[in-house]
């Protein structure tokens, strides 16, 4: 049982735990509880012959079990690197009854936040989404080599400049434009899906709707083939990702575009062209007399 900023009166049996977020639980005297009662900044009245049959947790100040690393080891270091131990406990877990419905929700909250990067980078950039979509598109091998090589060789470098002192900021801005050619690589994939999606079903989207459209299902999906495939299910995720962050650090964040990208993009612009433009009709007949011709003779230069 989880009561969020409620009141919960017990007068008979709970088969489980209790859980109070900032409210009140109050156990009466035939009050049986099997399982434990947590409460999380919450009150607890337990009258005289209530019982609790598993432990009781009155003293948590937050609902969850925060996850973060407590150790962190630099291999072909003496020792490691070690920092300090944090106060918390690092497994990964919201242990407040959710349970499907929490993996569902923040499955969903996920691909609505990169769509609405994507309708951002659409309305400000569409230009440099377009061009590292059409890098990814036509040159997908060379996109997706670059991004692997990437994620094996930075990593390791911005972790050795963290070591020192100077390098640390130098380290935390590479690590932020990574992540930035990640995601804008992924959006840029994102948006070929819009575009391709709306030319399957015939319709006439703007380059933002498609971005956000795209890059909502894109993200659905590969979220999605990632947490029901066991095992390998990263696979597809990491495969989109590393395609994505290639085209983007190709094309440098979309500023320049692939040579044959720009031809298919040209070519595709030409022809978007040629198909608004209305082709010249033929030119009027002259209109047909039915007067009889006259032959006029100059004037004779004596008169």
């Amino acid at each position: 049982m989880v009561i969020l900023g409620g009141n919960l009166m017990v007068q008979g049996s709970i088969g489980g735990d209790i859980n109070v977020v900032g409210g009140l639980v109050t156990l009466g005297e035939s009050a049986v509880v099997e399982g434990d009662v947590n409460s999380f900044s919450g009150q607890l009245i337990q009258a005289e012959g209530a019982t609790v049959e598993g432990d009781l947790n009155t003293n948590l100040t937050l609902p969850f079990i925060f996850s973060a690393p407590a150790r962190l080891t630099i291999p072909n270091f003496d020792g490691g690197l070690s920092l300090p131990r944090l106060p918390f406990s690092t497994t990964n877990r919201l242990d407040l009854g959710l349970g499907l419905a929490g993996g569902v929700l923040w499955w969903l909250g996920r691909s609505f936040i990169w769509a609405i990067l994507a309708l951002l980078v659409g309305l400000f950039i569409p230009r440099n989404a377009e061009r590292a979509a059409a890098a990814a598109t036509v040159k997908p091998v060379v996109a997706g080599g670059l991004g692997c090589l990437t994620m094996l060789v930075v990593p390791a470098m911005l972790g050795l400049l963290f070591l020192s002192i100077c390098g640390i900021p130098i380290s935390l801005l590479g690590l932020f434009l990574l992540v930035a050619a990640w995601a804008f690589g992924i959006i840029a994939i994102g948006l070929e899906t819009g575009k391709r999606l709306a030319l399957l079903l015939k319709q006439d989207w703007a380059l933002p709707v498609s971005a956000m459209v795209g890059t909502f299902l894109l993200t659905l999906l590969i979220n999605g083939l990632g947490a029901l495939i066991p095992c390998v299910g990263w696979v597809v995720p990491a495969l989109v990702g590393m395609v994505g962050l290639g085209a983007a650090l190709v094309t440098r964040y979309g500023a320049r575009a692939l040579p044959d990208a720009e031809v298919l993009t040209s070519s595709a612009q030409s022809s978007q062209v040629m198909e608004t433009i209305p082709l010249p009709s033929a030119p009027p007949e002259e209109p047909s007399s039915d007067l009889p011709a006259v032959d006029i003779q100059p004037p004779d230069e004596e008169k």
